[in-house]
């Protein structure tokens, strides 16, 4: 079986769980305590935000040279952040190009940083 989901529906789910109220507040917090420590995500996500900011992310690869993380990301005295990148590349037995996702985002948060005064800031 094949993964069906999209990046938009991961981001829809992940913001529900984990700052929405369709958990209980301690499920809620679990959830964020165990997303915060995962190591998966070292190289992906949580390698194109600054240090200083939190991320609680899980990450997901696959044939087709398949990467994924989807995110939380909580900047100093700002608003969380829900993202997700997945990229999936034409050959089935493509190396998986876990480089190039730390540099999307910070190209994304750079994006937002442009009309989000308190993400300019806490850069």
């Amino acid at each position: 079986m094949e993964d069906t989901t999209t990046p938009n529906a991961m981001v829809n789910s992940l913001k529900k769980l984990t700052l929405g109220d369709s958990l209980a507040p301690f499920q809620r917090a679990q959830l964020q305590t165990w997303l915060k420590n995962n190591t998966t995500g070292d190289i992906k996500i949580r390698a194109g935000v600054p240090k200083n900011w939190i991320v609680g992310d899980k990450t997901g690869n696959g044939i087709y040279g398949t990467t994924n993380d989807i995110a939380v990301i909580w900047p100093p005295g700002c608003s969380p952040i829900v993202m997700a990148i997945y990229l999936t590349q034409k050959e089935q037995d493509a190396v998986k190009r876990d480089d190039i996702i730390a540099p999307a985002i910070r190209i994304m948060l750079n994006e937002f940083a442009k009309t989000d005064q308190c993400i300019r800031k806490a850069f």
